[in-house]
């Protein structure tokens, strides 16, 4: 707000403006209320009559319908909006009553000034026995004056009222009587005195023993809607709320999982499961992780490694292909150095097992995880990745010898994600029924030269290790 729209009052308001703003700002009630609202207010208002406010999207239009300027700056598409952190200047007496901005008023005990927030300010004074402000130091001097205008006593121990309450609670409470209370609810009670309702009793429950002693207040006792010690009453709320079997088992289903779990007792049990997508992996997640997004393990990292925009996720994977020289040695002698779909010069072996999840199954084994780079592993971590990895390629069948044009074929009819040994065989199959005569699956000396992996005359040609 500019300056020259704050006015300076002597007063703040005069009794007219004063009665007005009064019956604007706090409008229930009479006049009478309404002035001595405004008189407490009045007490602050003198000292600080504007203060400082964040604005923000639910208080731009009451101030704006007070009259207060909102400053507005264009956007980056020419609109006047209003920045965050702006901030301007407000009476106080517009503040909402439910503000939470902090107002600073002067203790009248200490005379200190302290910052208290503007709602608190209004309950605190809503109706007061005592009608002054306090500190958080000095608000026990403020509750003493209460209780001894209210009670004419000097603190809450002496309150008639409460000492009455408290002889009857010793007479109307019999420690054995209670103790068959929590008898009933299967508890042992250890206590030997009552006290009073709010005290707590010490006991020991019969079906969780191991948990201990426990306490409770006898008056949370009287009231608690469950049956037992506090873990039982979560495993009455487990048990009313637990899933059945069959709708987890449904859950699953749904996602393209089965559940292999016979059994199921809270949402933290591990089941275990199996993707339909790769049968031959066994998991296993609570279903509490399962509804909140966690999925097959191994679907989530073939979308990233098989992504198009992703591909190649990591080093790691070429990486690991130049350290298969036996492999591929073994691999082509047992296909007699011939491409096995047409008998002649191979250059390319194939994985019938998918490569790159031999890779992430060693990886998972060793309870790694894929890095962008092959340097992101210490060289303790890749000596075992590639012994981990070399150790796998032989638990699935060696690879096959193809020619590049076959090879090229194979994976333009069924991809780089899912690649097994019955698929291989079905793609021989077709092709041996004639039904890729019209495509040319002859091999070029350019296919030859091109691979950028090795040559059959290399394995040929290349000494033993």
């Amino acid at each position: 707000m500019a300056e020259q729209e704050i006015i300076e009052l002597t007063t703040y308001f005069d009794y007219q403006e004063g009665l007005q703003s009064s019956k604007e700002h706090f409008g229930k009630g009479n006049t009478t209320k309404d002035l001595e609202d405004f008189e407490r207010v009045l007490k602050f208002m003198l000292k600080d009559e504007f203060i400082e406010i964040n604005l923000w999207s639910k208080v731009i239009k009451r101030y704006e319908d007070m009259g207060y300027p909102i400053p507005r700056e264009p956007n980056r598409d020419g609109i006047l909006t209003v920045h965050r952190g702006t901030k301007i200047l407000v009476k106080i007496c517009d503040l909402p009553t439910g503000s939470d901005v902090k107002i600073e008023l002067e203790c009248d005990y200490c005379h200190q000034p302290y910052k208290t927030p503007y709602k608190k300010y209004f309950i605190h004074h809503d109706n007061p026995i005592v009608d002054l402000d306090a500190c958080k130091k000095c608000s026990y001097k403020k509750q003493s004056d209460v209780i001894k205008l209210k009670y004419g006593v000097n603190n809450v121990a002496q309150i008639p009222e409460g000492i009455d309450k408290r002889r009857v609670s010793k007479r109307k409470y019999n420690i054995s009587d209670i103790a068959k209370e929590f008898e009933e609810e299967g508890l042992q009670l250890l206590s030997t005195e009552f006290i009073s309702v709010d005290h707590y009793l010490e006991f020991v429950c019969t079906k969780h023993i191991a948990r201990g002693i426990q306490k409770v207040v006898y008056k949370s006792f009287q009231r608690s809607v469950s049956k037992g010690c506090k873990y039982c009453g979560w495993e009455q709320t487990g048990n009313a709320l637990r899933h059945s079997l069959e709708h987890v088992r449904s859950c699953f289903e749904g996602n393209g999982y089965e559940l292999l779990s016979t059994s199921y007792q809270d949402a933290f049990q591990a089941l275990f499961y199996r993707c339909r997508t790769h049968l031959n992996r066994i998991q296993k997640v609570s279903f509490d992780s399962f509804i909140h997004g966690t999925k097959c393990k191994y679907c989530s990292l073939e979308d990233r490694i098989f992504s198009k925009d992703n591909f190649p996720l990591s080093e790691i994977f070429e990486y690991l292909r130049s350290k298969l020289s036996e492999w591929k040695k073994e691999s082509a002698k047992e296909c007699n150095y011939k491409c096995v779909v047409t008998g002649n010069t191979f250059d390319d072996i194939h994985h019938l097992y998918n490569f790159h999840w031999i890779v992430l199954e060693a990886l998972d084994e060793l309870d790694l995880h894929v890095k962008p780079r092959a340097y992101d592993y210490s060289n303790e971590e890749m000596l075992m990745i590639i012994n981990k990895t070399l150790e796998r390629h032989y638990d699935y069948p060696l690879g096959v010898c193809l020619s590049r044009p076959i090879h090229k074929l194979y994976h333009s009819i069924y991809g780089y994600s899912y690649n097994t040994p019955e698929q291989f065989e079905e793609f021989k199959q077709r092709y041996f029924n004639s039904e890729f005569k019209d495509l040319n699956t002859e091999r070029s000396e350019a296919d030859g030269i091109s691979c950028p992996i090795f040559r059959c005359e290399d394995l040929v040609n290349s000494p033993e290790k």
